[in-house]
C-alpha cells in the first residue's frame, strides 16, 4: 500500500475497495436513459456491460392462503474491465467505482476515478454530489494454534467473554460507528468471524468511511473536494493491530 503515513504491507488484505458518489440529478433521466451514454464514454476501458438487478419476493396471506410476487427493478449498469478487477457502477443517484484485489492504495487509483467522474458529469449531468462513502472489505488470515487465537494481538477491538472456564468464543459480529474529530469523516466497521480452514482463520472488516459533503455544484470545485474528502481517511488501520 502506497498511503503516506501508513505502512506498507507486503499482502493487502482488500478484497475489494469501492467509492461511491451520491449525487442529485435530473429527475427526467431515467436510469435507462442513462446507458447508451455511458456506454459510450466507458466503452474504451470498460468494454463489457452488465444489468444489476434486484429482485424483491413479497408473501402475503388471507383466507385462500398464500400469495406470493416477484418484483424486479434495475439497479445498476455495471461496466467491466476484461478481467474483472474493476468496473464502474452507473446509479440513478451517481456512481461507484469498484476495484478489487490485487488492490494497490487509493492514490494509484485516483487520476482514473478523477477522468470517471469527468465523464459521469457529462452524459449524467448531476445537479450536486451529496456523499462520498469509501468501503473497504478485508479478509484477514491468522494462524491458529491448538488453543485457538490470541484476538487481542491482532485486533485492536476485540470480544470478550465473562470469566467462565466453560465458554469458548467460537464466533462473533462486531460493529460500531465513528467520527474523526479532526476531518469530521464518519465510519462504520464491521468485523466478523468465517469458519476455519484448515491452521488457519479467516476474519472479514468492512470499513465504510463516508463524508458529507454539503452539496458541490457539479460546475464547482467539485473534484477537489472530493479527493481532499476519499483521499485523507484514516480509519482502516483503527481496527487493526
Amino acid at each position: 500500500m502506497t498511503n503516506a503515513g501508513h505502512p506498507d504491507i507486503a499482502n493487502p488484505p482488500i478484497v475489494e475497495a469501492v467509492l461511491d458518489f451520491e449525487c442529485d440529478v435530473r429527475p427526467q433521466i431515467s436510469l435507462e436513459a442513462l446507458e447508451e451514454p455511458a456506454r459510450s464514454a466507458l466503452a474504451g476501458l470498460y468494454p463489457e456491460v452488465q444489468p444489476r438487478y434486484l429482485q424483491e419476493v413479497r408473501l402475503a396471506s388471507g383466507e385462500g392462503g398464500f400469495n406470493s410476487s416477484l418484483q424486479r427493478s434495475l439497479q445498476a449498469w455495471m461496466f467491466l474491465q476484461p478481467d474483472h478487477k474493476q468496473l464502474v457502477q452507473v446509479r440513478q443517484s451517481g456512481f461507484s467505482f469498484n476495484r478489487l484485489a490485487p488492490y494497490t492504495g487509493l492514490d494509484t487509483y485516483l487520476p482514473e476515478i478523477r477522468r470517471i467522474w469527468g465523464l459521469y458529469r457529462g452524459f449524467a449531468e448531476p445537479l450536486t454530489v451529496r456523499t462520498l462513502r469509501l468501503r473497504y472489505l478485508n479478509r484477514i488470515i491468522l494462524p491458529m494454534g491448538p488453543d485457538g487465537i490470541e484476538l487481542d494481538h491482532y485486533l485492536a477491538i476485540q470480544p470478550t467473554l465473562p470469566p467462565d472456564a466453560r465458554l469458548t468464543l467460537s464466533g462473533f459480529l462486531n460493529q460500531y460507528t465513528a467520527v474523526d474529530m479532526e476531518t469530521g469523516h464518519q465510519v462504520a466497521v464491521v468485523v466478523t468471524a468465517q469458519p476455519p480452514k484448515g491452521a488457519a482463520s479467516p476474519y472479514s472488516s468492512i470499513m465504510r468511511p463516508s463524508r458529507l459533503v454539503n452539496g458541490i455544484p457539479r460546475n464547482g470545485p467539485g473534484w477537489n473536494a472530493c479527493y481532499n474528502h476519499s483521499a485523507n481517511s484514516r480509519t482502516g488501520f483503527f481496527t487493526i493491530r
